[in-house]
């Protein structure tokens, strides 16, 4: 009896090939394979949805911004574009502030500061011993007869001839500024009619009610400050009158009381979204 012990792998006499058997090790490979093959599926759909995702939420956004020409408010658009009358680039308008978000991020409030300033006021020669300048009208307040000062002409600014401030009352040039005269007391042999140069006064501290520049906007009427307004309006228009602008504050001259509220913040902003509610007949606030 003759017992064949040669490996199982090996054809039957009268094969014309040898016959293939898969081992653990192959079916094992392709199991793995195709669980990769199905992660990575996964993860490019996953990738895919975020990509659409995020091109939709950015097209809504575009589709909502609105832009405004910050000459004519009047003129705005859905995209960015140029103004038809005076050629501008449209800015983007900020969404309109909820009255308890404007409280905490815009609204400020006028205030009244004391601050010791040196008056530098432009001056020119009357005659040989009148010397005339123009200062602004908070400038004026605390100023008496004969208070002492320096003239320095344009041309010798190095030495100041003293002056002093005539009794005749300050004369209006505008809104917010006057022209008040002094006395020449000494080196008028050197003037000549008609010379320029400024005038300087000792600083002298006083109380300034003012606003941060920022808050005050700008029409043919006139400058106004935004306030929080009723009626259902965010804001209303506030005419003032405004004197010396420096370190980021403005003097207010009326128009405004002691920490009366103002938009302090984005005012541009918020006074293009009046004028557009205001146009669209949702609020009933003036132009």
């Amino acid at each position: 009896m003759t017992i064949n012990l040669g490996s199982s792998d090996e054809a039957p006499e009268g094969d014309s090939a040898p016959r293939q058997r898969r081992g653990p090790r192959t079916t094992s490979s392709l199991v793995i394979a195709g669980r990769l093959a199905l992660l990575l599926g996964a993860a490019a759909a996953t990738v895919a949805a975020f990509v659409l995702s995020r091109a939709r939420d950015q097209a809504a956004s575009g589709s909502a911004a609105r832009y405004v020409c910050p000459m004519h408010p009047e003129v705005t658009a859905q995209s960015p574009s140029a103004c038809p009358i005076c050629r501008m680039a449209l800015e983007q308008v900020r969404p309109a502030l909820a009255p308890a978000e404007s409280e905490q991020k815009v609204v400020g409030s006028a205030t009244q500061r004391p601050f010791a300033l040196e008056i530098r006021a432009p001056a020119w020669l009357d005659s040989k011993n009148r010397l005339a300048a123009v200062l602004y009208r908070h400038d004026l307040a605390g100023l008496s007869p004969g208070e002492r000062g320096l003239f320095f002409r344009a041309g010798a600014p190095a030495s100041g001839i003293s002056v002093r401030l005539d009794a005749e009352p300050p004369l209006a040039r505008d809104t917010s500024t006057s022209r008040v005269h002094f006395r020449v007391e000494g080196g008028a042999a050197n003037l000549h009619e008609g010379e320029v140069g400024w005038v300087k006064l000792a600083a002298k501290a006083r109380d300034y009610l003012v606003v941060p520049s920022s808050a005050i906007l700008y029409s043919r009427d006139g400058p106004y400050v935004l306030v929080p307004g009723g009626r259902g309006a965010t804001f209303d228009k506030r005419p003032i009158e405004v004197g010396k602008v420096f370190g980021g504050v403005a003097v207010v001259l009326s128009g405004l009381r002691d920490g009366e509220p103002i938009a302090a913040a984005s005012a541009f902003f918020l006074d293009a979204e009046r004028r557009l509610q205001a146009g669209r007949g949702e609020l009933p606030v003036a132009q």
